[in-house]
């Protein structure tokens, strides 16, 4: 009925900021809970398709496991394995890789829910602090008009708190700390304590230039505005507790997968090692089919190469007759060749004994000539004295001879004056002399040469 005056929009500023920060609450918290329902049916999808996989493979792990028990007590040796086709250890692969690619969307999952939670701790305490200042300054209002600081710091908080509860949108929840709980509890005994205070505070001049109808009017606004927004704050920290027990819940069921994930990893371990065995057996397996399949082609076609075989046989034994009756010759050859030669071994060994025998008197021979030898030698020596001493000699003689000339010479000389008698039995004796010296001398020079010659 009253027209808006500027002081009233400046009063109901606060109140819309506060009615649109419940407004962006509400949204968010409804958009979380609509992404948190919807994370645990995808989860609980996840798991059923897990549960399935897993009994999938407990049906095949059985399947195998008869087939084993039945092969063994077939077969007469009790070790042999059904043979397992390579696409089956392939999918067994796959469903393995499969598994382990959800674990880690899973691990994933569960640090981006922990760092969520973190930040929307940081965020309540925030918008904790932000409802603090907002309750702060509308205590400071007068005849319901804010200042300006507190009308911007109003706004401010009312953006603070829409960013926070956008951004907790994403979350999966959190724990929420009790004072804020007792924080938005507190929220409409402050706003009687503001309208308290405003009455309290406006002075005796101000009630005079407004009415107090409209005084009143403003302040049932404030209070109304004030009771809006504690509820709303306050079913937004209740919807803030119900996804905080969604998210444990859902921790609790990770946990849970996880756990199952690990006995799964391990049955998946131990159902590897028992595939890589089968595969091993598997392949001996073959190996001896390989080998049996060979023995029995071996024995078909032996058969019909007996024949052929005896042929071949009655062939060869019939040109071995021939080749027998050669060789007979051929050894009759060789054993009159052998006589042959064992009789030109003896020979050659009479012949050789002889000749031992030759070596042996010409060793002999050689030491009676080295003897020998050795002997002329000494005789060449004493001979080359004998010599040497004959040369002397006949040096000797020759001077002698001369001195016998010289004599003769004389003799001649004399010769006239003495008796001619005389002198010729002189110079007869003279030349007799010479004679026997020229003897002599022609003697040792006849030795000489002889002892030359055989040196």
């Amino acid at each position: 009925s009253h027209k808006a005056s500027p002081e009233n929009v400046k009063a109901l500023q606060p109140k819309r900021c506060l009615s649109t920060l419940s407004k962006h609450s509400r949204g968010s918290v409804k958009t979380k809970a609509e992404s948190v329902v919807f994370d645990k049916n995808l989860l609980e999808s996840q798991a059923k398709t897990k549960e399935f996989e897993i009994s999938k493979l407990r049906m095949e792990l059985q399947r195998h496991k008869g087939k084993d028990s039945s092969s063994e007590a077939g077969t007469p040796e009790g070790n042999s394995e059904i043979e397992r086709t390579p696409s089956q250890s392939g999918d067994i692969q796959v469903l393995v890789g499969e598994l382990r690619e959800k674990n880690g969307r899973f691990q994933r999952e569960l640090a981006t829910l922990r760092e969520e939670n973190q930040a929307l701790k940081q965020k309540l305490l925030t918008l904790e602090s932000s409802t603090t200042l907002l309750t702060s300054s509308s205590k400071h209002s007068v005849n319901g008009v804010f200042p300006e600081n507190t009308t911007s710091d109003a706004v401010n908080g009312s953006h603070l708190k829409t960013s926070a509860s956008s951004s907790g949108s994403d979350t999966k929840g959190s724990p929420l700390p009790s004072s804020e709980s007792s924080e938005f509890e507190k929220i409409p005994s402050r706003s009687d304590s503001v309208s308290s205070s405003i009455k309290s505070v406006v002075p005796s001049g101000a009630m005079k230039e407004l009415s107090v109808e409209s005084l009143t009017d403003r302040i049932q606004k404030m209070e109304e505005s004030h009771h809006s927004t504690a509820e709303e704050l306050q079913a937004t920290l209740q919807e803030l507790a119900d996804q905080q027990q969604v998210v444990q819940e859902l921790t609790a069921e990770n946990e849970r997968l996880a756990e199952e994930k690990g006995l799964l990893q391990t049955s998946l371990q131990q159902q590897r090692e028992r595939v890589e065995l089968l595969a091993q057996q598997n392949e001996s397996l073959l190996q001896r089919l390989r080998e049996q399949a060979q023995c029995n082609e071996a024995e078909a076609s032996r058969a019909s190469r007996v024949a052929e075989l005896e042929q071949r046989l009655a062939e060869q034994v019939e040109s071995s007759r021939f080749e027998r009756e050669k060789l007979v010759d051929i050894q009759q050859q060789l054993t009159g060749s052998l006589r042959a030669l064992e009789m030109e071994n003896q020979e050659a060994q009479i012949a050789v004994k002889s000749l031992k025998e030759e070596v042996e008197l010409l060793q002999g021979h050689l030491e009676s000539e080295k003897v020998a030898k050795d002997e002329a030698v000494r005789k060449t020596e004493e001979q080359r004295l004998a010599t040497e001493a004959l040369r002397a000699e006949s040096a000797n003689l020759k001077a002698q001879v001369e001195v016998e000339r010289q004599k003769i010479a004389e003799l001649k000389a004399v010769q006239s004056a003495s008796d001619n008698t005389e002198l010729q039995s002189l110079l007869k004796a003279a030349h007799e002399e010479r004679d026997k010296l020229e003897l002599s001398c022609t003697e040792l020079r006849q030795e000489l040469q002889q002892v030359r010659s055989k040196t």
